[in-house]
């Protein structure tokens, strides 16, 4: 066994750990594609690396700036990160290379330090979002690079929710009005929104910030969140009471209003259907026609982690359900899950379980955890910002961050693997 170990150490090598330099990484993101790792360390700096190998590609920093946030666009070309002056720079990926930077704050204009800043950025193909809201105090700072704001806090100011293009770094609008919340998100492709006077839903072109629909409930409800589905044919929008209204983009009228006590949308999908969970204790989905008459089906599985693809959703245990017909799909006999479930597998090989575990769907082997690795949110107490747990297609490798610093290990490749596996086991516990 020693032998086939040294042997697979040879195309599956256990990498040495991350760091910038030696300093913390306090965050860790893999790329959409899976070709790259970009950390966000105590340095003040944001870098790329290979996620094959694990070599770093660049540094993104300009001069001194102090980088307080990163991330990447969904379609893997573009990087963005955020300093301290709010200026978002743009790079090229896979490279690195700078490509240019947002316009400075209006003359004038008093930028507060990040320390007391909670910035929020949204990235898409060609668009970015942001916005910041200046605090005066807060009893729970989080850590550089994590929006939002803690407990005790005190708001003092907020700025235009602004949305940029990412290949020419223009300011294309200014998405502000009266009564208007700041809190602005893409809806789709096409759209963002933003929540008016608490109970309308102003819809805004992502292409150049024109209001292109207004969708107010006649009871006047306040919209506590919204949904749309991958194609942008269907929205949803959450009322109190458990009460949802479908919308149909077309028209931008009403399909139904009805009331879901006890759960909440999860995902809209591009058949009208929605994927619910039910919030009390985020362990039970359900696949849910508008309007239907049948009783609701719940299946065991945790709403942070459901993907979809077409029709098929796959829950953490492995099981696929067809939303379609709002039943899961039987394994053949002798089977322990469905051959669909190959479909979640980006290599067509190995899908993600619940915890960041791997299903062999070939073998159907449950693969543990990586020892000594977590793949859940732990506190920070723990001295663990956050863990995340990934697989890369036609890698193998899985990534996580633990105790301030990036871990990389690879599994043998799918095309490659054809002994044991109990031997696959022992491989990850090296």
């Amino acid at each position: 066994m020693a032998g086939l170990l040294t042997a697979g150490q040879e195309f599956a090598p256990l990498l040495p750990p991350i760091t910038h330099d030696g300093q913390a990484v306090t965050r860790l993101e893999i790329s959409p594609d899976g070709k790259l790792l970009l950390t966000l360390g105590a340095d003040r700096t944001a870098r790329l690396w290979d996620a094959r190998t694990a070599r770093p590609v660049a540094v993104l920093r300009r001069e001194s700036e102090w980088v307080v946030n990163c991330g990447f666009s969904p379609d893997s070309r573009t990087v963005f990160t955020d300093d301290e002056s709010q200026t978002v720079r743009f790079w090229n990926a896979p490279a690195g290379t700078y490509r240019a930077r947002t316009e400075p704050p209006p003359a004038g204009q008093v930028v507060p330090k990040a320390e007391h800043t909670a910035r929020e950025l949204v990235i898409r193909e060609d668009r970015l979002l942001t916005h910041v809201v200046y605090r005066a105090e807060n009893l729970s700072v989080p850590p550089e690079g994590r929006a939002g704001l803690g407990l005790g806090t005190a708001i003092r100011g907020k700025s235009p929710v602004e949305l940029w293009d990412t290949a020419t770094c223009r300011r294309v609008a200014r998405l502000h009005g009266p009564n208007r919340s700041p809190d602005v998100r893409f809806l789709g492709r096409r759209w963002v929104y933003a929540i008016e006077g608490g109970s309308t839903v102003v819809v805004l072109s992502a292409e150049n910030g024109r209001e292109v629909a207004r969708l107010t409930d006649p009871s006047g409800g306040v919209v506590s969140d919204v949904t749309c589905s991958p194609d942008g044919r269907h929205v949803v929008t959450k009322l109190p009471g458990g009460t949802f209204v479908a919308w149909d983009t077309a028209e931008w009228r009403v399909r139904i209003k009805e009331c879901l006590h006890g759960w909440d949308v999860l995902r809209v999908l591009d058949n009208g259907a929605y994927l619910l969970w039910e919030y009390r204790d985020g362990t039970m989905v359900c696949a849910y026609h508008p309007g239907q008459t049948d009783p609701i089906l719940p299946f065991r599985g945790f709403w942070s982690h459901v993907p979809c693809q077409g029709d098929l959703a796959a829950l953490c245990d492995g099981q696929v359900v067809d939303t379609a017909s709002r039943q899961k799909l039987r394994p053949p006999a002798g089977r322990r899950y469905h051959p669909d479930l190959a479909r979640f597998a980006p290599d067509g090989r190995f899908a993600v379980g619940d915890l960041g575990r791997l299903i062999d769907t070939q073998t159907e082997k449950y693969l543990p955890t990586v020892s000594g690795w977590s793949p859940n949110s732990v506190s920070p107490i723990d001295n663990v910002w956050r863990s995340v747990t990934g697989y890369i297609p036609g890698v193998g490798l899985v990534a996580a961050e633990v105790n301030y610093r990036a871990e990389v290990r690879h599994l043998p490749p799918s095309d490659r693997l054809d002994f044991p596996p109990d031997l696959l086991e022992l491989w990850l516990q090296v």
